[in-house]
């Protein structure tokens, strides 16, 4: 889950959720690592009903059929890791310097369903996106359950760049052409993110 901060809690209003995946790699037999990870954190989603075009009767009339309009606004981050991490017996604590990239896009994804019976992707449209650098700080809490499986709470302190996003509360969908309207906002994209997962020790 991610906590918006300073300008960026003003102007986006919700806690993101999300997954993370991080992997780290023991510098030979020292208490430092190096590793990358990668997540997502969904912005929010909507779903509209549209008309769309799929063909032409034998008297040249237009045929269409309601489809499901699916808008997702998301943010991915890319980011390295360097951890120092004391411990490695069943309870450990880390330290991790991190840098990387934020991604924040909004896209729609119309689904046909035809006769309610089998259901294809029509058509995806990328509406925005934009790229922001971001740098900080995470502190992580392991427990094992045995030698390579244990319980992970981690937390993260992000200094992002500025970026713009989509404003959810503007989107508004024309039903003439099944395209989208919005407005969007920008500030620094500070945030703090807290997580609950677990960790493979291979």
């Amino acid at each position: 889950m991610a906590q918006p901060l300073d300008r960026f809690s003003e102007l986006y209003d919700g806690f993101p959720a999300g997954f993370q995946a991080n992997l780290s790699v023991p510098l030979h037999n020292s208490p430092f690592e190096l590793g990358v990870a990668a997540a997502w954190n969904s912005m929010g989603s909507q779903s509209e009903q549209v008309s769309v075009w799929v063909a032409q009767d034998e008297a040249g009339d237009d045929i269409y059929e309601t489809a499901e309009m699916d808008i997702n606004s998301n943010v991915y981050r890319y980011q390295v890791l360097a951890r120092f991490r004391p411990f490695d017996r069943g309870f450990q604590i880390y330290a991790d310097a991190i840098a990387g990239v934020q991604s924040f896009s909004t896209n729609t994804i119309i689904t046909l369903d035809s006769n309610n019976s089998t259901t294809n992707t029509d058509q995806s449209v990328n509406e925005h996106r934009d790229f922001t650098a971001h740098y900080g700080w995470a502190g992580g809490v392991r427990v094992g359950l045995n030698s390579t499986l244990f319980i992970e709470g981690r937390f993260e302190q992000i200094r992002g760049g500025m970026a713009k996003y989509v404003d959810r509360n503007s989107i508004e969908v024309n039903q003439n052409n099944n395209s989208i309207q919005f407005n969007t906002l920008q500030s620094q994209t500070n945030m703090y993110t807290y997580q609950l997962g677990v960790t493979l020790l291979f």
